[in-house]
């Protein structure tokens, strides 16, 4: 992720959460919906594949595939912290994982081991001689130029030996006819030198040309190594998003089992010539742990206790007939052992 896109991200998302959290609508709407679907799979495909060159196609899928992603994840996360599930937690979640991803980005990736070594670096050369300075190429140049002048100064020599022989020996002829005529004086012999062969190594390599089968096996693993390329980042949001589906299902599948305490009345009958009416109250769910429950009726009738302590059945059920007034409004709770609060309640209206 370039520098650029960072600082576009990061002022996205504080704006975008200023308008969950402090905007009129339809700003929390707009900022919702970008902290749900583009800015948190934005940041994280600059942090997971910042090595990699995305096309515009893998950037786009794979910027609403992560976010949802981190929706699953973040609610899940959010629940078993026993946090409400509201605006602030859902932005501050969104949020944070944005910003975390966006640090994480900036920071640089590991470089690989040893650097490679460059065309002037120092170092013996194949036959073991120091070839790095430039003093080998110095000599090499010396000796050479050496050659050359001795060959020049002799007048008749050229390369090769069998050319320095014919050339000694038109010197030594030169000579003796001059000594006679100079008194027998001696002269220096020139004798021709060998050519002085240079540090330099020619390597000759026999470049074969590849067949039919290596060239189709070697565009084979080209093409096989850029589909899985291509493949990681799909994989990685299937695996994301089976591990969210996965951890969703576990914690609905335990929820399922929690036992709930419900407490119903059925209609009530009609109004005797007592004033009273009966009505059928059941409970459901009741714990051995939460044991002895108690039931109140608010107001109550002549022959009605206003409290009264239940006996759950085996199955953790109860149901009994209770007789309340007829021209009244009355309240029925069901209270656990050492409760002070009503656990559960239920209100039947007065007969019209």
């Amino acid at each position: 992720m370039n520098p650029l896109l960072t600082r576009i991200v990061w002022a996205a998302t504080t704006l975008s959460a200023l308008a969950v959290l402090l905007g009129p609508q339809p700003l929390p709407i707009i900022g919702g919906l970008l902290l749900g679907l583009v800015l948190p799979g934005t940041a994280l495909t600059g942090a997971l594949l910042r090595d990699r060159t995305l096309t515009v196609v893998e950037r786009v899928t794979l910027a609403p595939a992560l976010s949802m992603a981190v929706l699953v994840i973040a609610g899940l996360v959010i629940y078993l912290c026993r946090l409400p599930l509201d605006r602030v937690t859902w932005t501050a979640a969104t949020a944070g994982v944005t910003i975390a991803a966006l640090i994480a980005a900036l920071i640089p990736s590991r470089s690989p081991a040893g650097s490679p070594i460059t065309p002037g670096s120092s170092g013996p050369d194949s036959a073991g001689r120091d070839s790095s300075g430039p003093g080998s190429s110095g000599r090499a140049t010396s000796g050479s130029g050496s050659a050359a002048s001795e060959l020049a100064s002799s007048g008749h020599a050229s390369s090769g030996h069998a050319s320095s022989g014919h050339a000694s020996s038109g010197a030594a002829a030169a000579g003796s006819a001059g000594g006679g005529a100079a008194g027998n004086s001696p002269r220096p012999r020139v004798v021709a030198a060998e050519p002085t062969m240079t540090e330099a190594h020619t390597i000759v390599m026999q470049v074969v040309p590849p067949t039919t089968e290596e060239r189709l096996a070697a565009e084979y693993r080209v093409k096989r190594n850029r589909l899985i390329k291509q493949s990681l980042p799909l994989l990685l949001v299937a695996a994301i998003l089976g591990g969210a589906s996965w951890l969703s299902f576990h914690t609905s599948r335990e929820t399922y089992k929690t036992t709930v305490t419900a407490l119903s009345a059925e209609p009530a009958g009609a109004v005797a010539s007592d004033g009273n009416r009966t009505v059928v109250v059941s409970a459901s769910g009741l714990l051995d742990e939460d044991a002895p429950y108690k039931v109140t009726v608010n107001p109550v009738a002549a022959s009605t206790k206003a409290s009264r302590t239940i006996t759950a059945s085996a199955a953790g059920t109860w149901r009994e007939t209770l007789t309340i007034p007829g021209d009244e409004r009355v309240t029925i709770s069901l209270y656990r052992s050492g409760d002070t609060t009503a656990y559960r309640t239920i209100s039947i209206s007065a007969s019209s």
